[in-house]
């Protein structure tokens, strides 16, 4: 989705806060989070706009990864399910969905001073738009991305990274991935030539355009109904991994089409990411999981 900027009150904050103070969270996560009960398990996150005013409130999520998990780099994914990669941590996967320009100015430089990697997953026409005029970007915001109308009024909110931005990404030890082509859902009932433009051709042009292999792809939207079995077979045919953002563990022999991730913000407190990082939204998505989990496999993908 689009850029997240803080609006009203989320409950999700408040249940979050309770259950951290009542130590609730690090008591789920001492089991859910258990590598001697569970064996080896990683988490993943996913971010959107990263606005310069949560500099700081980010800056605190990622000392927190640093200082609790074992972050891992794109290439180390495949090694972790394959069980070739041991660390007595958590390990953790960090993305950045839709390919905001402040990813690039807010978030990497803050990787960096972390020394923490990242997958960035990119509409590909958005990164197409970086010098098109505010206007052309704005609109494809609002319109493919279903961004808000009122976040819209600072530029910061709506403007996507270019390509020279992204290859440096690359040179500074990250990844990039596919988002699809335009931010389009892939649910059942999509045409079929309309699949292979979002999955298939928006990986072409992004290897040509980076000059690098693309092995990830992040599905757009959330919602169960943006997930489809045709879709999913193409991720499957054409991508190394595939995210999600039903946010499950991922274990040592899952499924590399089926990352699970939790979705967390820069304005967000601490107590939210420790609730997504150590089982709590693992619980709460475990029905929809299940689901997806469903459709796929009844798909036979």
């Amino acid at each position: 989705m689009g850029s997240a900027t803080r609006s009203t009150l989320d409950p999700r904050d408040l249940v979050a806060t309770v259950c951290d103070r009542t130590g609730v969270t690090s008591g789920v996560g001492g089991i859910l989070n258990s590598v001697r009960l569970r064996g080896p398990i990683a988490r993943a996150v996913n971010y959107h706009g990263t606005l310069r005013a949560w500099r700081d409130r980010l800056a605190q999520h990622f000392e927190y990864y640093a200082e609790n998990f074992r972050v891992l780099a794109e290439a180390e994914i495949p090694r972790f399910l394959a069980g070739e990669l041991t660390t007595r941590q958590v390990a953790l996967i960090i993305t950045f969905d839709d390919g905001m320009r402040t990813n690039y100015e807010v978030a990497a430089k803050l990787l960096d001073e972390f020394r923490l990697p990242a997958i960035f997953l990119v509409p590909v026409a958005f990164i197409d738009l970086a010098t098109a005029a505010p206007q052309r970007q704005r609109r494809f915001f609002v319109n493919e991305m279903q961004g808000s109308l009122e976040a819209t009024t600072d530029p910061d909110t709506y403007a996507p990274m270019s390509w020279d931005e992204m290859r440096d990404l690359l040179a500074r030890g990250h990844a990039v991935g596919s988002h699809s082509m335009t931010h389009h859902r892939l649910g059942e009932g999509v045409r079929p030539e309309v699949l292979v433009q979002e999955i298939v051709e928006s990986k072409r042009l992004l290897e040509a355009s980076c000059r690098t292999s693309v092995r990830s792809f992040g599905w757009p939207f959330g919602g169960l109904a943006d997930y489809g079995a045709a879709a999913q077979e193409l991720v499957r045919r054409h991508y190394l991994l595939g995210f999600t953002t039903f946010a499950g563990p991922i274990r040592v022999g899952g499924d590399p089409h089926a990352l699970h991730r939790s979705n967390v913000e820069p304005h967000m407190d601490l107590a939210r990411v420790r609730a997504a990082t150590q089982g709590l939204t693992e619980l709460y998505f475990r029905s929809r999981r299940r689901r997806f989990e469903a459709l796929v496999r009844d798909a036979g993908c």
